[in-house]
Protein backbone atom coordinates (compact mmCIF):
# COMPACT_ATOMS: atom_id res chain seq x y z
CA UNK A 1 0.00 0.00 0.00
CA UNK A 2 0.96 3.40 -1.41
CA UNK A 3 2.20 5.86 1.53
CA UNK A 4 3.04 9.72 1.95
CA UNK A 5 4.82 11.60 4.79
CA UNK A 6 5.11 15.28 4.16
CA UNK A 7 6.49 17.25 7.10
CA UNK A 8 6.58 21.03 6.68
CA UNK A 9 8.97 23.24 8.17
CA UNK A 10 7.54 26.38 8.30
CA UNK A 11 9.87 29.29 6.97
CA UNK A 12 12.54 26.67 6.21
CA UNK A 13 15.08 28.21 3.86
CA UNK A 14 18.09 26.69 2.15
CA UNK A 15 20.60 29.52 3.34
CA UNK A 16 19.96 28.61 7.07
CA UNK A 17 19.33 24.72 6.38
CA UNK A 18 21.93 23.59 4.18
CA UNK A 19 24.83 25.32 5.89
CA UNK A 20 23.80 23.15 9.14
CA UNK A 21 23.62 20.10 6.53
CA UNK A 22 26.69 20.43 5.21
CA UNK A 23 28.54 20.89 9.26
CA UNK A 24 26.31 17.38 9.97
CA UNK A 25 24.00 19.12 12.19
CA UNK A 26 20.61 17.92 10.24
CA UNK A 27 21.38 14.24 9.59
CA UNK A 28 17.79 13.28 8.68
CA UNK A 29 17.42 16.14 6.48
CA UNK A 30 21.09 15.40 5.00
CA UNK A 31 20.77 12.18 3.73
CA UNK A 32 17.51 12.65 2.46
CA UNK A 33 19.48 15.66 0.26
CA UNK A 34 22.27 12.97 -0.27
CA UNK A 35 19.93 9.74 -1.57
CA UNK A 36 16.85 11.60 -2.47
CA UNK A 37 15.84 14.89 -5.15
CA UNK A 38 16.02 18.16 -3.70
CA UNK A 39 16.12 21.80 -4.11
CA UNK A 40 14.29 25.45 -3.95
CA UNK A 41 10.17 25.46 -3.76
CA UNK A 42 9.15 28.24 -5.30
CA UNK A 43 6.45 29.74 -2.97
CA UNK A 44 3.31 31.78 -3.94
CA UNK A 45 3.53 35.76 -5.18
CA UNK A 46 3.42 37.37 -2.39
CA UNK A 47 5.48 34.52 -0.11
CA UNK A 48 2.76 35.03 2.64
CA UNK A 49 2.11 31.77 4.55
CA UNK A 50 -2.13 31.52 4.22
CA UNK A 51 -2.31 31.87 0.56
CA UNK A 52 1.31 29.73 0.26
CA UNK A 53 -0.27 26.59 2.44
CA UNK A 54 -3.43 26.76 0.72
CA UNK A 55 -1.81 26.72 -2.43
CA UNK A 56 0.09 23.69 -1.17
CA UNK A 57 -2.82 21.52 -0.27
CA UNK A 58 -5.43 22.67 -3.27
CA UNK A 59 -2.81 22.97 -6.04
CA UNK A 60 -4.17 26.16 -7.00
CA UNK A 61 -3.34 29.73 -7.16
CA UNK A 62 -5.27 32.39 -4.73
CA UNK A 63 -7.27 33.71 -7.53
CA UNK A 64 -8.83 30.26 -7.37
CA UNK A 65 -8.32 29.20 -3.54
CA UNK A 66 -9.60 32.60 -2.66
CA UNK A 67 -7.05 33.15 0.17
CA UNK A 68 -4.88 36.29 -0.37
CA UNK A 69 -3.61 37.11 3.04
CA UNK A 70 -4.58 35.59 6.77
CA UNK A 71 -7.44 38.30 6.95
CA UNK A 72 -10.41 39.55 4.37
CA UNK A 73 -12.68 42.55 4.23
CA UNK A 74 -16.21 42.29 5.21
CA UNK A 75 -18.33 45.03 5.09
CA UNK A 76 -15.47 47.30 5.60
CA UNK A 77 -14.19 45.21 8.31
CA UNK A 78 -11.03 42.94 8.99
CA UNK A 79 -11.84 39.16 9.39
CA UNK A 80 -10.30 36.23 10.25
CA UNK A 81 -9.93 33.86 6.97
CA UNK A 82 -11.00 30.39 8.34
CA UNK A 83 -11.10 26.80 6.33
CA UNK A 84 -14.44 27.53 5.29
CA UNK A 85 -13.30 30.17 3.37
CA UNK A 86 -11.39 28.12 1.35
CA UNK A 87 -12.44 27.14 -2.30
CA UNK A 88 -11.79 24.19 -3.89
CA UNK A 89 -10.82 20.57 -2.66
CA UNK A 90 -8.03 20.03 0.07
CA UNK A 91 -5.47 17.03 -0.96
CA UNK A 92 -7.10 15.44 2.48
CA UNK A 93 -10.64 15.37 0.90
CA UNK A 94 -9.59 14.04 -2.51
CA UNK A 95 -8.70 11.49 -0.64
CA UNK A 96 -10.93 10.64 1.26
CA UNK A 97 -12.99 10.82 -2.22
CA UNK A 98 -10.93 7.97 -2.76
CA UNK A 99 -11.19 6.21 0.95
CA UNK A 100 -7.85 6.98 1.67
CA UNK A 101 -7.51 7.88 5.27
CA UNK A 102 -4.84 11.01 6.31
CA UNK A 103 -3.86 12.14 9.86
CA UNK A 104 -3.01 16.57 9.27
CA UNK A 105 -1.19 17.99 12.08
CA UNK A 106 -1.33 21.93 12.42
CA UNK A 107 -1.75 22.52 8.60
CA UNK A 108 -2.95 26.28 8.81
CA UNK A 109 -6.72 26.51 7.46
CA UNK A 110 -7.23 22.93 7.44
CA UNK A 111 -9.74 23.04 10.47
CA UNK A 112 -12.31 22.37 10.80
CA UNK A 113 -12.82 19.55 8.25
CA UNK A 114 -15.61 18.42 6.23
CA UNK A 115 -18.00 16.41 7.42
CA UNK A 116 -16.73 13.39 4.93
CA UNK A 117 -13.15 13.60 6.08
CA UNK A 118 -11.43 10.50 6.29
CA UNK A 119 -9.05 10.59 9.35
CA UNK A 120 -7.79 12.72 12.16
CA UNK A 121 -6.86 16.30 11.93
CA UNK A 122 -5.40 18.33 14.99
CA UNK A 123 -5.77 22.09 15.05
CA UNK A 124 -3.85 24.90 13.69
CA UNK A 125 -2.47 27.88 15.73
CA UNK A 126 -5.12 30.00 13.04
CA UNK A 127 -8.23 28.24 15.14
CA UNK A 128 -9.40 29.66 18.08
CA UNK A 129 -8.80 26.69 20.22
CA UNK A 130 -6.46 23.38 20.46
CA UNK A 131 -9.08 20.67 19.18
CA UNK A 132 -9.41 17.29 17.47
CA UNK A 133 -11.71 16.00 14.76
CA UNK A 134 -12.75 13.52 15.75
CA UNK A 135 -13.73 15.10 18.91
CA UNK A 136 -12.34 13.00 21.56
CA UNK A 137 -10.32 10.85 19.51
CA UNK A 138 -6.36 11.98 20.72
CA UNK A 139 -5.17 13.56 23.60
CA UNK A 140 -3.84 17.03 23.56
CA UNK A 141 -3.57 17.74 26.99
CA UNK A 142 0.26 17.49 26.43
CA UNK A 143 0.36 19.12 23.30
CA UNK A 144 1.03 23.54 22.39
CA UNK A 145 -0.40 24.59 19.14
CA UNK A 146 2.18 27.51 19.35
CA UNK A 147 4.40 29.56 21.38
CA UNK A 148 3.76 32.40 23.36
CA UNK A 149 3.98 35.88 21.35
CA UNK A 150 3.94 37.75 24.43
CA UNK A 151 7.43 36.51 25.13
CA UNK A 152 10.93 37.69 24.50
CA UNK A 153 14.83 36.69 23.92
CA UNK A 154 15.28 33.85 26.08
CA UNK A 155 11.69 32.82 27.35
CA UNK A 156 10.53 32.70 23.64
CA UNK A 157 13.41 30.62 23.09
CA UNK A 158 12.62 28.07 25.57
CA UNK A 159 8.80 28.13 24.77
CA UNK A 160 9.79 27.65 20.82
CA UNK A 161 11.62 24.42 22.03
CA UNK A 162 9.05 23.13 24.73
CA UNK A 163 6.21 23.43 21.84
CA UNK A 164 8.29 21.73 18.98
CA UNK A 165 8.95 19.41 21.41
CA UNK A 166 5.18 18.70 22.58
CA UNK A 167 4.74 18.23 18.60
CA UNK A 168 7.38 15.81 17.49
CA UNK A 169 5.62 13.89 20.40
CA UNK A 170 2.23 14.11 19.26
CA UNK A 171 4.06 13.36 15.44
CA UNK A 172 5.85 10.33 17.08
CA UNK A 173 2.34 9.05 18.66
CA UNK A 174 -0.13 9.52 15.49
CA UNK A 175 2.54 7.92 13.00
CA UNK A 176 2.73 4.92 15.11
CA UNK A 177 -0.27 4.40 16.82
CA UNK A 178 -2.98 5.71 13.76
CA UNK A 179 -3.82 3.87 10.59
CA UNK A 180 -3.13 6.15 7.75
CA UNK A 181 -1.96 6.17 3.90
CA UNK A 182 -1.60 10.19 3.91
CA UNK A 183 0.68 12.34 6.92
CA UNK A 184 1.11 15.31 7.09
CA UNK A 185 2.89 17.57 10.18
CA UNK A 186 3.84 21.42 10.32
CA UNK A 187 6.34 22.57 12.61
CA UNK A 188 5.58 26.27 12.80
CA UNK A 189 8.01 27.27 15.55
CA UNK A 190 10.49 27.56 12.97
CA UNK A 191 8.82 30.72 11.22
CA UNK A 192 8.96 32.18 14.79
CA UNK A 193 12.74 31.41 15.45
CA UNK A 194 13.52 33.32 12.18
CA UNK A 195 10.73 35.94 12.49
CA UNK A 196 12.51 36.54 15.80
CA UNK A 197 15.96 36.26 15.84
CA UNK A 198 16.74 36.07 11.83
CA UNK A 199 20.00 37.82 13.00
CA UNK A 200 21.79 35.50 15.10
CA UNK A 201 19.65 32.75 13.15
CA UNK A 202 22.04 33.53 9.76
CA UNK A 203 25.16 34.15 11.44
CA UNK A 204 24.80 30.15 12.70
CA UNK A 205 24.45 31.05 16.90
CA UNK A 206 24.23 27.52 17.91
CA UNK A 207 21.04 27.45 20.64
CA UNK A 208 18.62 29.32 17.97
CA UNK A 209 18.90 26.75 15.82
CA UNK A 210 17.99 23.66 18.59
CA UNK A 211 14.31 23.85 17.05
CA UNK A 212 16.13 23.03 13.31
CA UNK A 213 17.69 20.17 15.49
CA UNK A 214 14.20 18.80 17.17
CA UNK A 215 12.54 18.69 13.68
CA UNK A 216 15.81 16.81 11.91
CA UNK A 217 15.46 14.45 14.69
CA UNK A 218 11.48 13.76 13.78
CA UNK A 219 13.21 13.49 10.33
CA UNK A 220 15.58 10.80 11.32
CA UNK A 221 12.89 8.89 13.40
CA UNK A 222 10.82 8.48 10.55
CA UNK A 223 13.63 7.88 7.96
CA UNK A 224 14.27 4.63 10.12
CA UNK A 225 10.72 3.66 9.94
CA UNK A 226 9.94 4.25 6.35
CA UNK A 227 8.92 1.15 4.07
CA UNK A 228 9.45 0.46 0.61
CA UNK A 229 5.96 1.85 -0.49
CA UNK A 230 6.75 4.90 1.21
CA UNK A 231 7.54 8.55 0.34
CA UNK A 232 8.75 11.62 2.34
CA UNK A 233 8.22 15.16 1.57
CA UNK A 234 10.17 17.81 3.11
CA UNK A 235 8.58 21.19 1.79
CA UNK A 236 8.20 24.53 3.55
CA UNK A 237 5.93 27.74 2.86
CA UNK A 238 8.35 30.26 1.79
CA UNK A 239 12.17 30.80 2.53
CA UNK A 240 13.57 34.00 4.58
CA UNK A 241 16.31 36.40 3.66
CA UNK A 242 17.57 39.51 4.55
CA UNK A 243 15.70 42.90 4.63
CA UNK A 244 17.21 46.29 6.16
CA UNK A 245 14.16 48.60 6.07
CA UNK A 246 10.56 49.18 5.89
CA UNK A 247 8.41 51.64 4.43
CA UNK A 248 5.20 52.73 5.56
CA UNK A 249 3.23 52.78 2.63
CA UNK A 250 -0.63 53.76 3.95
CA UNK A 251 1.26 56.97 5.65
CA UNK A 252 2.26 58.18 2.17
CA UNK A 253 -0.98 57.07 0.74
CA UNK A 254 -2.77 59.17 4.04
CA UNK A 255 -0.37 62.22 2.98
CA UNK A 256 -1.14 61.46 -0.57
CA UNK A 257 -4.90 62.34 -0.09
CA UNK A 258 -5.76 58.22 -0.95
CA UNK A 259 -6.21 56.90 2.71
CA UNK A 260 -8.34 58.01 5.18
CA UNK A 261 -7.75 56.98 9.21
CA UNK A 262 -10.36 56.15 11.71
CA UNK A 263 -9.40 55.97 15.35
CA UNK A 264 -10.99 52.84 17.44
CA UNK A 265 -10.67 51.55 20.90
CA UNK A 266 -8.42 48.97 21.22
CA UNK A 267 -11.27 46.50 22.22
CA UNK A 268 -13.15 47.14 18.83
CA UNK A 269 -9.80 46.25 17.27
CA UNK A 270 -9.91 43.02 14.79
CA UNK A 271 -8.62 39.63 16.49
CA UNK A 272 -6.05 39.04 13.15
CA UNK A 273 -4.85 42.35 14.05
CA UNK A 274 -3.26 40.85 16.90
CA UNK A 275 -2.53 37.89 15.28
CA UNK A 276 -0.61 39.29 12.34
CA UNK A 277 1.28 41.80 14.48
CA UNK A 278 2.13 38.85 17.19
CA UNK A 279 5.99 39.00 16.08
CA UNK A 280 6.32 42.60 16.84
CA UNK A 281 4.72 42.91 20.17
CA UNK A 282 4.85 42.58 23.88
CA UNK A 283 2.62 42.86 27.08
CA UNK A 284 2.31 45.89 28.28
CA UNK A 285 0.59 47.68 31.32
CA UNK A 286 -2.78 49.56 30.20
CA UNK A 287 -3.54 52.78 30.31
CA UNK A 288 -6.60 54.94 29.18
CA UNK A 289 -4.67 57.60 26.18
CA UNK A 290 -7.53 60.73 25.74
CA UNK A 291 -8.92 60.51 21.55
CA UNK A 292 -7.47 63.70 20.62
CA UNK A 293 -3.81 62.47 21.31
CA UNK A 294 -4.29 59.95 18.31
CA UNK A 295 -5.85 62.91 16.44
CA UNK A 296 -2.96 65.13 16.56
CA UNK A 297 -0.87 62.47 15.12
CA UNK A 298 -2.55 62.97 12.09
CA UNK A 299 -1.37 66.46 11.75
CA UNK A 300 2.66 66.69 11.03
CA UNK A 301 3.04 70.08 12.52
CA UNK A 302 2.13 69.04 15.77
CA UNK A 303 3.01 64.71 16.07
CA UNK A 304 6.40 65.20 17.02
CA UNK A 305 5.47 66.97 19.89
CA UNK A 306 2.99 64.52 20.73
CA UNK A 307 5.44 61.57 19.80
CA UNK A 308 7.54 63.30 22.82
CA UNK A 309 4.89 63.67 24.94
CA UNK A 310 3.91 59.92 24.60
CA UNK A 311 7.54 58.58 25.58
CA UNK A 312 7.80 60.93 28.43
CA UNK A 313 4.29 60.03 30.14
CA UNK A 314 3.02 56.63 28.61
CA UNK A 315 6.13 54.69 27.39
CA UNK A 316 5.80 51.21 28.13
CA UNK A 317 1.87 51.43 28.55
CA UNK A 318 -0.49 49.34 25.78
CA UNK A 319 -2.73 52.39 24.11
CA UNK A 320 -6.32 52.25 24.30
CA UNK A 321 -6.68 53.65 20.85
CA UNK A 322 -5.73 52.26 17.71
CA UNK A 323 -5.29 54.28 14.33
CA UNK A 324 -6.84 52.26 11.57
CA UNK A 325 -7.76 52.84 8.48
CA UNK A 326 -11.09 53.67 7.61
CA UNK A 327 -11.71 51.08 4.29
CA UNK A 328 -14.73 52.42 2.82
CA UNK A 329 -13.86 55.66 2.15
CA UNK A 330 -10.26 55.23 1.67
CA UNK A 331 -8.54 54.46 -2.27
CA UNK A 332 -5.71 52.95 -1.43
CA UNK A 333 -4.08 50.80 1.26
CA UNK A 334 -1.89 47.95 2.67
CA UNK A 335 -4.20 45.60 4.48
CA UNK A 336 -1.47 44.27 6.68
CA UNK A 337 1.82 44.67 7.47
CA UNK A 338 4.67 42.63 5.28
CA UNK A 339 1.92 41.62 3.27
CA UNK A 340 3.75 43.45 -0.64
CA UNK A 341 0.32 43.88 -1.71
CA UNK A 342 -1.97 46.69 -2.09
CA UNK A 343 -5.50 47.49 -2.59
CA UNK A 344 -7.72 49.78 -4.66
CA UNK A 345 -11.04 50.97 -4.14
CA UNK A 346 -13.45 50.03 -6.96
CA UNK A 347 -15.19 53.56 -8.26
CA UNK A 348 -15.53 55.73 -10.51
CA UNK A 349 -11.62 56.72 -9.76
CA UNK A 350 -10.02 53.72 -9.91
CA UNK A 351 -8.30 54.33 -12.88
CA UNK A 352 -6.88 58.38 -11.81
CA UNK A 353 -5.89 55.57 -8.71
CA UNK A 354 -4.45 53.24 -10.52
CA UNK A 355 -1.64 55.22 -12.15
CA UNK A 356 -1.59 57.43 -9.23
CA UNK A 357 -0.17 54.37 -6.88
CA UNK A 358 1.88 53.49 -9.47
CA UNK A 359 3.44 57.13 -10.10
CA UNK A 360 4.34 56.71 -6.27
CA UNK A 361 5.26 53.45 -6.06
CA UNK A 362 8.13 54.19 -9.15
CA UNK A 363 9.29 57.56 -7.76
CA UNK A 364 9.98 56.17 -4.11
CA UNK A 365 13.64 55.97 -3.03
CA UNK A 366 15.30 55.75 0.58
CA UNK A 367 19.21 57.53 1.06
CA UNK A 368 19.64 56.49 -2.94
CA UNK A 369 18.00 53.35 -3.40
CA UNK A 370 14.90 52.63 -5.28
CA UNK A 371 12.52 50.99 -3.07
CA UNK A 372 10.84 49.18 -5.24
CA UNK A 373 11.81 46.41 -7.95
CA UNK A 374 8.85 45.37 -9.70
CA UNK A 375 4.90 45.94 -9.33
CA UNK A 376 2.85 43.14 -10.37
CA UNK A 377 -1.39 43.84 -10.87
CA UNK A 378 -3.80 40.90 -9.71
CA UNK A 379 -3.97 39.83 -13.81
CA UNK A 380 -0.07 39.01 -13.99
CA UNK A 381 -0.38 37.03 -10.40
CA UNK A 382 -3.70 35.70 -10.44
CA UNK A 383 -6.49 33.95 -12.19
CA UNK A 384 -9.26 32.25 -11.22
CA UNK A 385 -13.36 33.09 -9.86
CA UNK A 386 -11.87 35.02 -6.92
CA UNK A 387 -9.77 37.32 -8.72
CA UNK A 388 -12.11 40.03 -8.16
CA UNK A 389 -10.96 39.74 -4.44
CA UNK A 390 -7.81 39.96 -5.40
CA UNK A 391 -5.44 43.11 -4.23
CA UNK A 392 -4.79 45.11 -7.20
CA UNK A 393 -1.07 45.51 -6.74
CA UNK A 394 1.70 42.83 -5.69
CA UNK A 395 4.97 44.51 -4.99
CA UNK A 396 8.74 43.56 -5.11
CA UNK A 397 10.82 45.56 -3.31
CA UNK A 398 14.60 45.95 -2.70
CA UNK A 399 14.74 44.45 0.72
CA UNK A 400 12.23 47.18 1.82
CA UNK A 401 8.95 45.70 3.72
CA UNK A 402 5.92 47.14 3.23
CA UNK A 403 4.16 48.22 6.42
CA UNK A 404 0.74 49.46 6.77
CA UNK A 405 1.22 51.94 9.34
CA UNK A 406 -0.35 55.32 9.29
CA UNK A 407 1.70 57.38 11.69
CA UNK A 408 5.28 57.42 12.22
CA UNK A 409 8.51 58.08 10.28
CA UNK A 410 8.11 57.09 6.77
CA UNK A 411 11.42 54.94 6.49
CA UNK A 412 12.67 53.15 9.57
CA UNK A 413 14.80 50.32 9.98
CA UNK A 414 13.46 46.79 9.85
CA UNK A 415 14.41 45.66 13.65
CA UNK A 416 14.04 42.04 12.46
CA UNK A 417 16.32 41.84 9.78
CA UNK A 418 14.81 39.25 7.81
CA UNK A 419 11.57 38.45 6.16
CA UNK A 420 10.04 36.11 4.24
CA UNK A 421 11.53 35.36 0.47
CA UNK A 422 10.38 33.54 -2.80
CA UNK A 423 12.20 30.32 -2.71
CA UNK A 424 11.30 27.47 0.06
CA UNK A 425 12.81 24.34 0.65
CA UNK A 426 11.42 21.20 -1.26
CA UNK A 427 13.01 17.92 -0.90
CA UNK A 428 11.44 14.21 -1.36
CA UNK A 429 13.12 10.42 -0.24
CA UNK A 430 11.98 6.93 -1.09
CA UNK A 431 12.81 3.78 -2.33
CA UNK A 432 11.46 5.52 -5.61
CA UNK A 433 13.00 9.04 -5.38
CA UNK A 434 15.83 9.61 -7.57
CA UNK A 435 18.71 11.64 -6.46
CA UNK A 436 19.60 14.98 -7.77
CA UNK A 437 18.50 18.95 -7.92
CA UNK A 438 15.22 19.14 -8.61
CA UNK A 439 13.18 22.45 -8.39
CA UNK A 440 9.54 22.50 -7.61
CA UNK A 441 6.52 25.16 -7.25
CA UNK A 442 4.42 24.87 -4.35
CA UNK A 443 1.27 24.33 -6.38
CA UNK A 444 3.29 21.25 -7.96
CA UNK A 445 2.78 19.31 -4.41
CA UNK A 446 -0.87 18.08 -4.63
CA UNK A 447 -0.38 17.15 -8.01
CA UNK A 448 3.32 15.11 -7.12
CA UNK A 449 1.73 13.94 -4.11
CA UNK A 450 -1.20 12.38 -5.88
CA UNK A 451 0.95 10.46 -8.33
CA UNK A 452 2.83 9.21 -5.78
CA UNK A 453 -0.44 7.65 -4.59
CA UNK A 454 -1.21 6.27 -8.11
CA UNK A 455 -4.47 8.80 -8.13
CA UNK A 456 -5.44 10.74 -11.02
CA UNK A 457 -4.59 14.35 -11.38
CA UNK A 458 -7.67 17.09 -10.98
CA UNK A 459 -7.48 18.89 -14.57
CA UNK A 460 -8.18 22.40 -12.43
CA UNK A 461 -4.91 22.36 -11.09
CA UNK A 462 -2.13 24.42 -11.41
CA UNK A 463 1.20 22.75 -10.53
CA UNK A 464 2.67 19.41 -12.81
CA UNK A 465 3.90 16.40 -11.20
CA UNK A 466 7.45 16.56 -10.99
CA UNK A 467 7.90 13.15 -12.92
CA UNK A 468 11.65 13.45 -12.89
CA UNK A 469 11.92 12.77 -9.30
CA UNK A 470 10.60 9.16 -9.68
CA UNK A 471 13.00 6.39 -10.79
CA UNK A 472 10.28 4.38 -11.98
CA UNK A 473 8.07 6.37 -15.11
CA UNK A 474 4.26 5.57 -15.16
CA UNK A 475 1.60 8.11 -16.81
CA UNK A 476 0.25 11.10 -15.75
CA UNK A 477 -3.53 10.30 -15.25
CA UNK A 478 -5.96 13.17 -15.06
CA UNK A 479 -9.19 13.20 -14.18
CA UNK A 480 -12.13 15.56 -14.77
CA UNK A 481 -14.01 17.15 -11.66
CA UNK A 482 -17.28 15.40 -13.14
CA UNK A 483 -15.52 12.24 -13.05
CA UNK A 484 -14.21 12.75 -9.50
CA UNK A 485 -17.62 13.58 -8.77
CA UNK A 486 -18.87 10.43 -9.84
CA UNK A 487 -16.07 8.36 -7.76
CA UNK A 488 -16.74 10.44 -4.66
CA UNK A 489 -20.61 9.34 -4.77
CA UNK A 490 -19.78 5.38 -5.27
CA UNK A 491 -17.10 5.36 -2.84
CA UNK A 492 -19.91 6.99 -0.20
CA UNK A 493 -22.09 4.26 -1.09
CA UNK A 494 -19.81 1.31 -0.79
CA UNK A 495 -19.76 2.71 2.62
CA UNK A 496 -22.86 2.27 3.59
CA UNK A 497 -23.09 -1.35 2.62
Amino acid sequence: MKKVVVVGIDGGSWNVLKPMCDRNELKGLRKIMEDGSWGFLESTLPPLTAPAWVSFYTGKNPGKHGIFDFVKLESGKMKLNRSRDVKGKAIYELLSDYGIRSVIIALPLSFPPKIDFNGIMVSDFLYPQKEVYPKGSVDLSNYLVSSDPSKIGEELIKDVIETTRSQVELGKRLFSEEDWQFFFILFRETDTILHNFWEEVSSGRSHLLEVFKLVDEFLEWIIERIEDDMTIFVISDHGFSDYEYLVRINKIFHDSGLLEPKIVRKEEASLLETHVKSAFGTKKGRIRIPKIFYRMLMYPKVSTIVKKIYKLVFKGKEVSYLIRVDYEKSKAYVLTPLSSTIYLKEDGDYDRTFHEVLKLLSSLEYQGKKVVKKVFTKNDVYNGDRLSEAPDFVVVTNGFILDSGITGETFERFSQGGYHSLQGIFAAYGKNIRRGKVDAKIYDLLPTILHALDLPIPEDVDGRVLVEIFAEKKDVRQISSEENEKIRKAISKLKKI
